[in-house]
């Protein structure tokens, strides 16, 4: 018994290592993530509407897949842990981040392909960089109908 004791110690101690390691992994991998914020407001009937025409399959897109969607109050900005380039005077407003950093935003909602239009325009500023907007099509040379490539 005495004999598994120190062995039984090692092997919890490298499992306790190998858990930090990827807990600090999964931390550093999210702090500079890619995130789209969404700035609205309860009073809002944009928001509304964005929620309606795209809130709804956001998530489903290839935007929506490589770059999450969080939405926040007007009021409750984290101007504490996030850096934003100016205030956010109108909703919605979405806020394209870089880690904590504002890579750049859509003021306001234009309607369904503006909106996917601008937000591709963003993203051609990060590494998320392939336009997939399901608003945008065009034909190839075969004549198939297929995303526009930035």
């Amino acid at each position: 018994m005495l004999i598994l004791a120190p062995l039984h110690t090692a092997v919890l101690a490298t499992y306790t290592l190998l858990l930090i390691g990827f807990a600090s992994i999964t931390a550093l991998k999210s702090a500079v993530a890619v995130e789209l914020i969404m700035v609205h407001s309860p009073t809002c009937e944009w928001c509304d509407t964005w929620e309606d025409e795209v809130g709804v399959i956001y998530t489903r897109t290839e935007q929506g897949k490589r770059v999450p969607l969080r939405r926040i109050d007007v009021d409750d900005i984290p101007t504490s842990a996030i850096s934003i380039g100016r205030p956010v005077t109108f909703t919605p407003t979405f806020l394209l981040l870089n880690g904590k950093q504002e890579v750049g935003r859509i003021t306001g909602y234009p309607g369904e392909s503006h909106f996917w239009y601008f937000l591709d325009e963003l993203l051609k500023k990060t590494r998320h960089h392939r336009c997939l907007s399901p608003a945008t099509k065009t034909q190839n040379f075969n004549n198939e109908t297929g995303p526009r490539l930035c």
